[in-house]
């Protein structure tokens, strides 16, 4: 179980909210942070935990800084600050006791969970515009809480690996950091895949005009493992695709796939019959700028 440190009632004024009154008086928020702390042999000295005081000073500090409209968005700024400050999962929970509610209530409480984990995420595209499509998942990926791109491969060109006539892929890697669960993740690439334009069929290994998977996912504990109907990690197809460990090896030459190894071994492995997985030269995120 990990170990987890907890501060209850930290308060301020604040001058969040959606009416004019509330942005001109103000009043009074308080909030509780529950978070786990790292988990190792305990060592008395302050260096080796976090500072409880530095995290009730972030909390107030932004109860008490730019307003928001809603309070869902302050227990998000919460939550990234803890986990910024070394927080390895944090709970938050904002108190509003004098919301503008016409009758009789004692709180209002917004309370959200939030953790922060790596994934290597494999993106592909080749129908309509491909390298536009891959734009657009990057982008909407760095909109996701905390997100923070830590790698970002360049478009490759893959030949399909079924036996549908089809156009080549364009295909890259991203490794994002970002503060959720791999579920809620997962749910924000098929809601990214549907902006794209994407309608799931039954068609396997068909044309798409944007595909995003979930390859590896990392904690602070380590390797994220699910078996599920609904999300499989490590991805159970990954050690044999080239479109995902060619473009992953270029963006992170150390990268590791969980339970298989490092990734470049298993470029190595690649069978020499393998589609061919060409560089495109275009740098992801640049590709559509203009000059």
């Amino acid at each position: 179980m990990a170990d987890r440190l907890s501060l209850i009632g930290i308060s301020g004024r604040g001058f969040h909210g959606v009416f004019d009154d509330e942005r001109r008086n103000g009043q009074d928020f308080l909030v509780d942070v529950e978070f786990e702390i790292p988990s190792r042999i305990r060592i008395d000295d302050l260096r080796h935990t976090i500072d409880y005081s530095v995290v009730a000073q972030a909390v107030h500090d932004l109860i008490t800084g730019e307003p928001v409209d809603l309070i869902e968005t302050l227990a998000e700024r919460i939550a990234v600050a803890v986990l910024d400050l070394g927080g390895q999962a944090v709970t938050v929970r904002v108190h509003k006791p004098q919301a503008p509610i016409p009758l009789p209530f004692d709180d209002v409480i917004v309370s959200i969970e939030r953790t922060r984990i790596t994934a290597v995420l494999s993106l592909g595209a080749n129908l309509a515009e491909p390298v536009a499509a891959l734009n657009l998942a990057l982008a909407e990926l760095q909109r996701l809480p905390g997100a923070r791109v830590l790698a970002v491969s360049d478009v490759y060109a893959t030949e399909p690996v079924s036996g549908i006539e089809q156009d080549d892929f364009a295909n890259a890697v991203v490794v994002l950091q970002v503060d959720c669960t791999p579920e809620d993740l997962l749910r924000a690439t098929l809601q990214i895949e549907a902006h794209a334009g994407r309608r799931r069929t039954r068609l396997v290994d068909g044309p798409r005009v944007l595909d995003i998977d979930l390859i590896d996912v990392q904690d602070s504990s380590g390797p994220v493992r699910r078996a599920s109907p609904m999300l499989t990690l490590p991805h159970p197809r990954a050690v044999g695709r080239g479109f995902v460990l060619i473009p992953w090896l270029q963006a992170d030459p150390q990268a590791c796939l969980t339970d298989a190894g490092p990734v470049a071994d298993l470029v190595t492995a690649l069978p020499v019959d393998h589609p061919a997985v060409r560089s495109a030269g275009i740098t992801l995120g640049r590709a559509v700028e203009g000059p």
